[in-house]
Order: structure tokens, then C-alpha cells, then sequence
């Protein structure tokens, strides 16, 4: 039966590992974008990413200890700390960085990261899960943007109704606000940038904002940390981030009735935002008395891409 078993699988790891060799070659290249294929682009880093393979226990072990780290100081302060990692763009769409891949590829690629957070007590938005059914079910709905490295705004929407399935009961909710028509915005991806890719232009991006802008707020019972995931759409177009209103922060704020504190680092949502978030800290003693709520969001990348410290909530 194990040899069975064994054969039935190797067909499915041969295909991995050619996958694998593929994102490795794309990660040696110059350039900051891969070409993929409908004229899709793709982040160098993530290449780098995803050329590391299965995500294993010993692969994921740093960020593990960082994590639940981060989320026991948090429980002492009796705040609630969730980790949303976002899927890699080609985790999700393997079949537009190469057209002979099945868009199941890498399913379940992030089974022992979630499984491993979640034993040790850690709240985990499992996104890739939901993201990989959401693309089987509305193939035609775009979880990313074809050409920026970020999700787009069907994801965001998406992650943001788990995050609130996540916390809904919480007695701090006030009733949700309205959000806009949906309209059609078209964007220059910042992947478009890269030497090679300046001839794609832009694209058309479906986006649902807000009817009012609501600027986060210090004292606010939840906090969203991260990366640039939790900057575009939101942070403005000036600032590189498309627009405003229409982003992870802008819909938690709708869902939740109120605003939010944010702590964004654009370079990484790892050790740097979380000692950005220690710095606001330190000048307050009370500062997480009435904190409720911590969103962590990054991407998975940073997994194995990124440095993982165990950093304090007070620097």
C-alpha cells in the first residue's frame, strides 16, 4: 500500500518540482518583474518565494517563534492578535506565470504554516484556501492585479469579510457603513515600471470604496499592521497606491462602524512595522489598555524572505 501510494503521488511531485525549477530560473533574472503569460506580471521576490518549495516545519520555524511570540505578549494584554498572511500572486494563478500549469499547482502550499499557528493559539485567516475556491467558483473575478504586485480589490474584499467573520462578535462593533457603487479605475501597476514591462500600460481595476474617507485613528480598539497589502488602494494615488478608500483598512473601518489605528511599512510587514508600532507605544503606558484587536498582515514571501525577530509590543 505505501509503494501504492507512493506512485500515485509521484506524478504530482514531479509536477511540483518542475514548477519549482521554473520560479527558480525567474528568481535569477535582473529584473524586478517576470513575465508571465496575457501579459501578467510578476514580483522577482515572490519568485525567490516560491523557488523554496513546499512550505516546511523547518522552513517556516523563525517566523513560527516570532509569531507566537508576538501573540502571547498581545494575550497578556488580553488583545486579540490575527494573522492574515496574502497569498504569492502565482500561488494562485501558477497558470499565469507558466500556461502549462493547473491553477491547483500549489494547493495547500501553506496547510503547515496555518495548522501550525493554529495549534499553538493563534487566530489565522487562512486566505489561499479561500482565494483558490473563490477562483474556482467566479473564474472571471481577478484576485490580483495582473500587473502590480499586490492583491486587487475582489481580494481585499474578500479578506476583509473574513477578517471580520473573525471578530464580529466582539461587543466594541458599532453598525457597518455604506460603501460606494463599484467603479471602474484604471491603474499603472508598479511592476509596470520594470525596463522590460513599460510597454504593457495600464489596466482596468473594478474598485468599491467607501462613501466617506475615514482617517484611522490613534485610540481605536482595533489596529491593522502590515505591509504595502495594507496600503494599496487606500494610501492614495499620489503615494503610489491607486486611490483612496478601497482598501484593507478602508473595509474593515466600513465593516466595523469606526475607525481603526494603522501601522503601515511599505518595505516589509514583518520586524519593521511591528517596531514601528512599538515606537507609538512606548510614550504611552495605557496604549493597549483599551486595544481589542490586532490585524496582522504581510505576505507570505516574507515567510522565508524576511528576517523574523521576536520583537516586544513596547520598544
Amino acid at each position: 500500500m505505501k509503494h501504492l501510494l507512493l506512485f500515485c503521488l509521484l506524478p504530482l511531485l514531479t509536477a511540483h518540482a518542475d514548477l519549482t525549477e521554473k520560479f527558480t530560473a525567474a528568481a535569477s533574472q535582473q529584473d524586478l518583474a517576470v513575465a508571465g503569460e496575457d501579459s501578467w506580471l510578476f514580483l522577482k521576490q515572490e519568485m525567490a518565494h516560491l523557488s523554496k518549495g513546499p512550505l516546511t516545519a523547518e522552513a517556516i520555524a523563525p517566523a513560527v517563534k516570532a509569531i507566537t511570540s508576538y501573540h502571547a505578549a498581545l494575550a497578556a494584554e488580553n488583545v486579540q492578535l490575527i494573522v492574515l498572511p496574502v497569498p504569492a500572486k502565482a500561488e494562485i494563478y501558477p497558470d499565469k506565470f507558466s500556461a502549462a500549469e493547473s491553477p491547483k499547482s500549489l494547493l495547500g502550499r501553506q496547510a503547515t504554516l496555518i495548522q501550525t499557528l493554529e495549534q499553538a493559539g493563534v487566530t489565522v485567516i487562512d486566505l489561499a484556501s479561500a482565494f483558490h475556491t473563490e477562483r474556482e467558483k467566479h473564474p472571471e473575478t481577478l484576485l490580483y492585479c495582473a500587473r502590480d504586485a499586490h492583491w486587487s480589490p475582489a481580494g481585499i474584499k474578500i479578506a476583509a469579510s473574513l477578517v471580520k467573520s473573525a471578530i464580529k462578535d466582539q461587543s466594541w462593533f458599532k453598525p457597518a457603513l455604506p460603501l460606494a457603487e463599484p467603479v471602474t479605475l484604471e491603474i499603472t501597476g508598479d511592476l509596470v515600471a520594470s525596463p522590460t514591462a513599460a510597454a504593457l500600460g495600464p489596466e482596468k481595476i473594478l474598485v468599491q470604496r467607501t462613501s466617506d474617507l475615514m482617517e484611522p485613528a490613534a485610540d481605536a480598539p482595533a489596529l491593522l499592521v502590515g505591509d504595502s497589502h495594507t496600503l494599496v488602494f487606500s494610501g492614495g494615488a499620489d503615494a503610489g497606491f491607486h486611490c483612496q478608500g478601497g482598501g484593507l483598512l478602508d473595509l474593515l473601518q466600513a465593516a466595523s462602524g469606526q475607525a481603526w489605528m494603522q501601522v503601515a511599512n511599505a518595505g516589509g510587514g514583518t520586524d519593521a512595522a511591528r517596531l514601528q508600532l512599538a515606537r507609538k507605544a512606548l510614550p504611552k503606558p495605557d496604549f493597549w489598555k483599551n486595544k481589542k484587536v490586532v490585524v496582522w498582515c504581510f505576505s507570505i514571501r516574507e515567510i522565508t524572505e524576511k528576517k523574523w525577530s521576536e520583537v516586544p509590543i513596547k520598544k
